[in-house]
């Protein structure tokens, strides 16, 4: 009996201390849960403001670019010439407008605006005013320096309107004088209706300091001081927008959240790096994608039930404990798993782990031990091009590679099922004991790559003839005169020039003539080698960049170029000759005596009665 009551009373003090440590165990797991739950909570906030930050950056870049190039283009187009040379206002205005309005229909951005500019910093055309003939020089800064300076510039500045991208490029004529600048002007509506596609409303505010200059603002919108230059709003209640605290959203480096509002913060520069807007990124939290937290509260769920099982017995509590612990290490995965980016865990050499995105692009392979049975490593797959990281970096590996350029931004290019993509790398080192471990991220910008190759496309073709124009001319023979110095290998040039054109133009027409240029470009294009480099040089005048050839050799071939286009047939014309001028790279020669040199001879050919060809 009273061992009976021993083991009665021994039963109660082991329950009671199961009880306890039950109890303990619970209170010590609710608290871990609570702060893990806002820890994740917090890493999706930060891995979004991260990103969404990170996205900006690129559009802006991405829009800048665009602009830069529309202005380079636009500095080859014979109305920006023709104003600059003096033509009639009223007789033009109409065609500037025109052209405004073609950009904004055959381009991303619906708000493009020209501005032509002399050299003395006169206004001399506004696609989107008739205001003409005043100074820029008491207001525009930019202009200022630009006088002292001529060179291309591109910012982001605020006006007496409002704030905008511009790009300003330098015109100028086949002798390179400088006639005068093209400005394009863009807005930020493009970025904010993509981003609009990721529900992010967006707010774009002046600094305060600004507030005495916009004395023409477009919105007439200010918070405070803070002029709201644009603002597009879709979630978040546009009545909540003057009750914004801007000061403290601009000294917040994260993000913010009000009212269960999310809240990111980027600011933008001018050229002198100064803060001149701040861009705000609004999103309702409600529509964040809280997968990752609610998993994680089910794993807790579970827990907390298993906790509750280990007060009737310890063996319980040490199952269910492992198997809480492998459903955490699963939860971490699937958090892993989320990300849009590939995700690989690399020795450099092996890929040892790898998220779901990885085997969502490599859909042929259900495993990774499939995925290396055909290849050892991720870097097997990355093509040998210039500009792009391969396994090999001379002597060192690819990731030895990108550690040791730090700064540098590192490009792929991998070719899958008959398919190019480009993909932006970013490697961390995980781990160093043995052997180091890498975590690396692969993100697609195949889109924005190929996007940047058209845009550079556009900006080097001449619009009419579909050939090199004067921009591409210039980068171009740069780069020959060097290697023709450099491996003292011969190199010609021949400009031509149509005999009489203006003639034609006055006779037939300037869509005749166009009919001209066209044909002719076409005819020459095909009677040259595949190294032969033709270009546009301006109006009428063309030139011919031949690597590798003599001054013997390029005049045979100018010879034969001007009996093909004296026996072309163009339709409504009866027919055109040409004057070429030939010349070939001496050893004391610049840039600027090869070019003069080539002009002289084609001067020469028209000085002897044109149709013709001379050489000096």
């Amino acid at each position: 009996m009273q061992l009976t009551k021993i083991k009665k009373k021994t039963k109660i003090i082991t329950l009671f201390l199961i009880l306890i440590f039950g109890l303990i165990f619970t209170y010590l797991s609710f608290n871990y849960f609570h702060y893990k739950i806002k820890d994740l909570e917090d890493l999706a906030y930060t891995q979004e403001s991260m990103k969404m930050k990170h996205q900006l950056h690129n559009m802006i870049e991405e829009k800048r670019n665009a602009t830069i190039a529309i202005s380079v283009a636009l500095a080859q187009n014979s109305l920006v010439e023709a104003f600059l040379k003096g033509a009639n206002y009223e007789t033009n205005i109409n065609s500037l407008q025109k052209l405004s309005q073609e950009l904004r229909k055959n381009t991303l951005y619906k708000n493009i605006w020209l501005h032509i500019i002399s050299t003395d910093g006169t206004s001399i055309a506004r696609s989107w005013s008739p205001k003409h003939s005043d100074s820029l020089l008491s207001v525009r800064e930019d202009i200022r320096y630009l006088i002292k300076t001529p060179r291309q510039m591109s910012t982001i500045s605020v006006g007496r309107y409002t704030i905008s991208f511009k790009a300003i490029t330098p015109v100028r004529n086949k002798k390179d004088k400088l006639l005068g600048y093209i400005e394009v002007i863009t807005h930020f509506k493009s970025i904010a209706k993509e981003l609009q596609k990721q529900d992010y409303d967006s707010l774009l505010v002046v600094d305060e300091r600004y507030k005495k200059q916009l004395i023409h603002n477009l919105t007439n919108q200010f918070i405070g001081d803070y002029y709201l230059a644009y603002f597009q709003v879709k979630n978040y209640p546009f009545s909540l927008v003057k009750n914004l605290d801007i000061k403290k959203h601009i000294i917040n480096e994260n993000y913010l959240i009000n009212q269960n509002y999310y809240f990111v913060t980027y600011p933008l520069y001018n050229n002198q790096k100064q803060i001149i807007a701040y861009y705000i990124l609004i999103k309702d939290i409600h529509l964040f994608n809280y997968k990752q937290r609610d998993d994680f509260i089910n794993t807790i769920r579970i827990i907390l039930f298993i906790s509750l099982l280990i007060m009737l017995s310890i063996i319980v509590l040490f199952y269910t404990y492992s198997k809480g612990i492998k459903k955490q290490k699963k939860y971490f995965q699937n958090i892993v798993d989320t990300i849009s980016e590939i995700v690989i865990i690399t020795d450099g050499q092996e890929t040892l782990d790898a998220n779901k995105a990885f085997f969502t692009f490599f859909d042929e392979f259900k495993s990774l031990q499939e995925f290396q049975d055909k290849y050892n490593c991720i870097c097997d797959l990355f093509a040998k091009e210039e500009g792009y990281v391969s396994k090999d970096m001379g002597k060192l590996l690819w990731y030895e590679f990108i550690f040791s350029h730090p700064k540098d931004k590192h490009k792929v290019k991998i070719f899958y099922k008959n398919k190019t993509y480009i993909f932006s790398i970013h490697i961390k080192l995980l781990e160093q004991a043995n052997s180091s471990i890498y975590t690396l991220a692969l993100s697609d910008i195949t889109r924005s790559e190929k996007y940047k190759e058209k845009l550079e496309h556009i900006s080097k073709t001449d619009m009419l003839t579909s050939i090199g124009n004067r921009y591409k001319f210039d980068e171009d023979i740069k780069r020959e005169f060097f290697r023709a110095k450099r491996y003292k290998s011969p190199l010609s040039l021949v400009m031509l020039d149509i005999d009489y054109f203006k003639k034609v133009n006055d006779t037939y027409g300037h869509d005749a003539g166009d009919q001209a240029l066209i044909a002719l470009s076409k005819e020459v294009r095909s009677l040259l080698r595949y190294s032969d480099i033709f270009c546009r040089y301006g109006g009428e005048e063309f030139i011919i960049i031949m690597p590798e050839s003599t001054m013997i050799e390029s005049k045979i071939s100018a010879n034969r170029i001007r009996k093909h286009v004296e026996e072309l047939q163009i339709k409504d014309i009866s027919h055109i000759t040409i004057s070429l001028g030939v010349t070939e790279l001496q050893e004391d020669d610049t840039l600027e005596s090869l070019l003069k040199r080539v002009d002289k001879a084609l001067y020469l050919s028209k000085e002897n009665g044109r149709n013709r060809v001379s050489s000096l």
